[in-house]
């Protein structure tokens, strides 16, 4: 060590006799270094160079390199663990301190669980203030391939023996460029110590391990403000082996828990975290008493299908004691990424926010209740929920775009009720429909069609009216009542589309007061014995017959055999008698004759809003044989068409903005279509009878034939007794 680098602000390790060739064992010297860096305030300088070590360091000084090599699980083959092979260690770029052997440095925790007590590659000083470090790898000796260039097994990988890669133990420390590489049993990276807040990780840093990153609480101080920007994976094995099962447990673990504790000490929060999670791993990170944590801008590279090595499906984990996450602009691989983080949310006690620019879609919840905006899929959807675990859960309202960009509501996927672009609904059950006005008296269900008051409403409290173009026609009273709107106004069913069959305990009852009815006057010559019938009305109906039938469609269902026999008279029979007396059955209220309406569909002219598809170009990026690549989609959307019109005031005069430009106004373009529609069609007539106005004459003619026979009786008394 001479005088001149006494003086200087930097260090080099190389002049404390490390010599970064791999074979040399360079501990000694890089702690002395590091010991001298720490008294005088120096930097301590790793010039490139693998400086191999063979136990833990205990690091106290700043620590610079002129960058570190790129090491990571993912990708599998195309980064700078091709040197990790026999004979070419010591060409791993950069500057890299690799671990050899069985570490026998201890650290230990107030933990009781993994972390209670862990061998390092590297810890910081928890009484060293804040080291940064930039530039350098700590890297677990091994043979990524073989001598012969083979991918070793993870049997076969002549791995070192060390817990955990690096132990952070103090705070607002930076780490740039600083990578931790290996299969660590415990963690790649581990946080924890007494308010060791606001380390920083940069993009260029990355971690691997067991646990790719640990954030872990003592239960005595609150641990926050950790940001990292870089790449977290987990136990990735570069041989991909399902049967060795080795993928690890998580990239991100943060628990505050110590039994002891309560909160907020046993709770970790405002932690902030970019950059790519890449794992196969089942669980790609773990919360658990984590608060305020926020992905922002993250790659979520998990298992995309079924069947993925090491995994088949992609759920990080969060208990009730996790709350206030925020996954915003993050891409997630699907199906099992994104329905891996709909699993999170419904898991955690707190807030959760999740927008995904790729999948297209944002959400909030608590405790798994929430609401999300969906667009992927093309149909741009809400979903309420109080499980939010999948896309389909609780009610769905989307444009459903393929159908004409109709709304559609749906609970648990299964269609509810549908809305088109020109109006119409349609409901499985329509329930009830507010019209909202003021009054409580007044919920309404109207059907809107060239009248808006057609439809159900309620004209008083418990009662139910239909109205038809205005006009009330029925009303169903609080007692049970069906009451007309409008009195001798309405009649139930026509000649065309009769009802087949009333059930009633009584008989109708038929108005029959005489202040509402004028009656005939007539010649008393003309009248018969018989009241108020003259004898040529009795001598008619006297030569009507009774008939006994069969109805033809009784006949087409059952068959002549089966169709029931009926009695009764013959509509023709009546006209053809009455007209032989001289009479016209049609002035008689027993006749009816009505015209037989069919309801078919027709076409019209109709004017409608024009629409016009629209190009709507996307673009998104994709990871193709690990590279992003940039794709762009075009999709066309159906559009209503405008035209921007000129606004004028009430006298006509152009209506000018705030810069004197002519104020526009969008004006719907319209177009002519051609439109079916429903109407009654007539042809031919349905004769009919009243059988009670019948059965009066019926039983006036009985009469005077009863009349007649006691006349004659009462004659042929009187001769006798002559």
């Amino acid at each position: 060590m001479t005088d001149e680098n006494h003086v200087c602000d930097v260090v080099s390790v190389k002049d404390f006799g490390a010599v970064g060739d791999y074979v040399t064992d360079d501990t000694a010297s890089i702690m002395q270094a590091d010991l001298y860096c720490s008294t005088y305030g120096k930097t301590l300088d790793f010039g490139d160079g693998v400086y191999r070590c063979t136990n833990g360091i205990l690091r106290k000084a700043r620590w610079k390199g002129n960058f570190a090599p790129t090491l990571g699980t993912f990708p599998l083959t195309a980064d700078d663990k091709i040197f990790l092979r026999p004979g070419y260690k010591a060409k791993l770029p950069g500057a890299s301190l690799i671990f050899s052997g069985t570490g026998t440095a201890i650290a230990t925790t107030e933990r009781t669980d993994r972390f209670s007590s862990f061998t390092y590659c590297l810890m910081d000083d928890p009484s060293a203030g804040t080291p940064h470090i930039e530039g350098i790898a700590v890297v677990m000796d091994m043979d990524f391939r073989s001598a012969g260039g083979a991918l070793t097994s993870v049997g076969g990988d002549n791995r070192s023996n060390y817990d955990v890669g690096y132990y952070a133990t103090t705070g607002w420390t930076s780490h740039k460029n600083f990578v931790v590489f290996g299969y660590f049993p415990k963690a790649g990276t581990l946080i924890y110590g007494a308010d060791i807040d606001y380390n920083t990780f940069d993009e260029s840093c990355s971690t691997s391990g067991d646990i790719g990153l640990a954030i872990c609480g003592n239960g005595k101080t609150g641990l926050s403000g950790t940001r990292y920007s870089g790449s977290l994976y987990a136990n990735d094995h570069h041989s991909r082996s399902i049967v060795d099962n080795q993928w690890g447990t998580t990239t991100l673990y943060i628990d505050g828990d110590i039994p002891t504790a309560s909160a907020p000490q046993n709770s970790l929060g405002g932690h902030y975290f970019s950059g790519s999670m890449r794992t196969y791993c089942d669980n790609p990170f773990i919360l658990d008493h984590a608060n305020s944590i926020v992905f922002d801008g993250m790659v979520f590279e998990w298992p995309n299908k079924s069947g993925s090595v090491g995994a088949t499906k992609a759920s990080p984990v969060g208990t009730t004691n996790t709350y206030g996450v925020v996954i915003q602009n993050c891409r997630h691989l699907s199906p099992f990424g994104v329905d891996g983080i709909y699993q999170f949310a419904n898991s955690i006690a707190g807030v959760f926010i999740h927008s995904d620019p790729r999948q297209g879609s944002i959400g909030l919840s608590y405790g798994g209740v929430g609401a999300f905006l969906r667009s992927n899929g093309g149909n741009p959807a809400l979903q309420l929920s109080g499980d939010i675990n999948g896309s389909t859960k609780g009610w769905t309202v989307l444009q459903n775009q393929s159908s004409a960009n109709r709304l559609e509501a749906r609970f648990e996927n299964a269609q509810a009720m549908t809305l088109t672009p020109l109006g119409a609904l349609t409901a499985n059950r329509l329930i009830a429909v507010a019209t909202g006005s003021s009054s409580a008296e007044d919920p309404s269900v109207r059907l809107s069609g060239s009248d808006p008051a057609t439809g159900f409403y309620r004209p008083a409290a418990n009662n139910i009216a239909i109205s038809v173009a205005g006009t009330k026609v029925w009303d169903i009273q609080t007692d049970g009542f069906l009451r007309p709107g409008k009195d001798n106004a309405f009649q139930i069913g026509t000649s065309s589309f009769r009802a087949k069959e009333i059930f009633a305990a009584n008989n109708i009852i038929n108005t029959s007061d005489e202040v509402l009815k004028t009656k005939r006057v007539l010649d008393s010559e003309l009248l018969g014995e018989q009241s108020y019938f003259t004898k040529r009305e009795l001598a008619a109906w006297g030569d009507v017959r009774h008939s006994i039938f069969r109805w033809n469609d009784s006949i087409e269902k059952k068959g002549m055999n089966d169709a029931r026999l009926n009695v009764g008279f013959m509509a023709q029979e009546i006209r053809d008698v009455f007209a032989a007396h001289g009479l016209n059955v049609s002035q008689y209220a027993l006749w009816c004759e009505d015209p037989i309406r069919t309801l078919v569909t027709r076409k019209r002219k109709a004017s409608r809003q024009k629409i016009e598809l629209v190009p709507h170009k996307t673009r998104t990026v994709e990871i193709v044989d690990g590279k992003p690549v940039l794709k762009c989609h075009e999709r066309f959307v159906e559009t209503p068409c405008v035209e921007m019109i000129e606004v004028v005031d009430e006298d006509g005069l152009m209506v000018l903005d705030a810069s004197g430009k002519p104020e526009l106004y969008p004006v719907p373009v319209m177009e002519e279509f051609e439109e079916e529609y429903e109407a009654f069609e007539s042809h031919g007539t349905r004769l009919g009878l009243r059988y009670e106005q019948c059965l009066i004459f019926e039983t006036a003619f009985l009469r005077s034939l009863l009349i007649d026979q006691e006349q004659r009786i009462r004659a042929l008394e009187d001769t006798i007794s002559q």
